[in-house]
């Protein structure tokens, strides 16, 4: 059977049966188990449902249309619903959505509809504007009803409707946050099992999200003033036993007064201190915090100071490696080199001495495998004494020697000391000594 829920259809009534019915089975009686499990069927759909909100708005003069405000921004906690937030980009979205057509006309009706019920309008949206950063409002064009049911003060509310999330019932096109209609209304209901209304009562609700179930487990002296508050809103859905179990239709004895007023004392003391402790934890926890993020920060710039240190140590002893390679580099090269300088030891040498240095030079700046053809290449060439600068292989050719000295003398003269300019660090005697052999191997 049904369970007078609006739009209940045949899928949510099997549902509730099975609910009732389980229920039932641990001991709770069926009208106790009816509104546990329309409160828990209800709550279990909040995330997907379309939200109304109630506005009281200024009654129309004469003229047919009126300005009235629709949405504002905030945060509200519904006790079955949990919270619900809406900001200025969702107020942006709604105005882009109904300026871009999105929905073929927004009306509003006299009161919600009941499952597939179609309301004549009442009236009409045209337009919708933003005031300020937080309130939503809309300019309405009312139909002779609308006019007639205003004027005779027949309503007090606006209730918006709109989606969070709305899909084309065309397209299949998901859509953020639209608004798809409204209603004249002074008490807010459900409209359907995908919609939950935010009353005047809810919207002022010292209550927050709280499981009816648990609330009914409790006997009547166990429960907080909050839980016998939540139960008064809940009183039309509850059975006479359960508002007599707690004595919901009762007025308050004093005795009940200063019992109810010094438990109320005794939640906000434990609240307040609960409130206090937890902001000194929160104090301690951010100055921990600090303590350690700066900690972390000398740690980092101590690290960073090593690390500096630790590379320009590095850069020094890369600087002294490479120095030290360029030495051995120069040592090995002029050990080289110096294997084919010609000298009265090594004859067969193919550089002269006078150009030793800079051979050397140019060999440091050779690659390994560069410096190995290079000193191949220097072994195949001829020997210093074959290029003429010494004489061997040609014959000089004899000048005349002067009057009183003999030619040999004179020759071996001119040689010796040629070789002292090329070196002169040869005495005349040991320039002498090799002029001498020069000549001999060159004739």
């Amino acid at each position: 059977m049904p369970y007078g829920l609006p739009n209940e259809t045949p899928a949510i009534t099997k549902k509730m049966e099975s609910c009732v019915a389980g229920l039932v089975k641990q001991g709770k009686s069926k009208s106790s188990a009816i509104a546990i499990c329309k409160s828990s069927i209800m709550k279990s759909k909040a995330s997907e449902m379309m939200i109304t909100q109630v506005y009281e708005f200024a009654q129309p003069g004469d003229s047919k249309t009126s300005e009235i405000q629709i949405m504002q921004t905030g945060e509200w906690k519904h006790p079955t619903y949990g919270k619900m937030r809406i900001n200025e980009s969702i107020l942006d979205q709604m105005i882009q959505h109904f300026r871009e057509g999105l929905r073929k006309g927004i009306y509003i009706t006299e009161g919600h509809p009941q499952g597939d019920e179609e309301l004549p309008a009442v009236g009409w949206v045209k337009d919708l504007v933003k005031k300020g950063s937080d309130s939503l409002w809309a300019m309405i064009e009312w139909t002779d009803k609308g006019m007639e049911l205003l004027k005779s003060k027949a309503y007090k509310f606006f209730s918006p409707e709109f989606y969070f999330k709305y899909e084309d019932p065309e397209t299949r096109e998901k859509f953020d946050n639209v608004l798809t209609g409204g209603a004249l209304t002074n008490k807010p209901y459900f409209k359907s099992l995908e919609a939950v209304v935010l009353s005047e009562r809810f919207l002022t609700s010292k209550n927050t999200n709280m499981d009816l179930e648990k609330i009914l487990a409790k006997e009547a002296k166990d429960i907080t003033m909050a839980e016998r508050d939540f139960l008064l809103e809940m009183k039309e859905d509850l059975d006479d036993e359960t508002i007599k179990k707690y004595k919901l239709d009762e007025g308050e004895t004093e005795e009940e007064k200063v019992t109810r007023e010094a438990k109320e004392k005794e939640e906000a003391d434990a609240k307040a201190k609960a409130d206090e402790e937890a902001k000194k934890k929160a104090e301690d926890e951010a100055k921990a915090k600090d303590e350690e993020n700066k900690t972390e920060d000398d740690a980092e710039k101590q690290f960073s100071e090593k690390f500096k240190a630790v590379e320009e140590q590095n850069k020094e002893l890369e600087k002294k490696v490479n120095e030290m390679k360029m030495a051995e580099r120069k040592r090995e090269m002029t050990d080289k080199v110096s294997k084919y300088v010609f000298s009265e030891a090594n004859k067969g040498g193919q550089i002269l001495l006078k150009e030793k240095d800079k051979v050397i030079a140019f060999a440091e700046t050779l690659d390994d495998e560069q410096a190995k053809k290079f000193f191949e290449i220097l072994g195949k060439m001829p020997k210093a004494n074959m290029f003429g600068e010494i004489g061997s292989g040609f014959k000089k050719e004899a000048k005349p020697a002067p009057k009183g000295f003999d030619e040999k003398s004179v020759e071996l003269d001119e040689e010796a000391k040629r070789l002292m300019s090329e070196n002169d660090k040869l005495s005349y005697t040991d320039a002498a000594v090799m002029a001498e052999q020069n000549l001999k191997e060159a004739e």
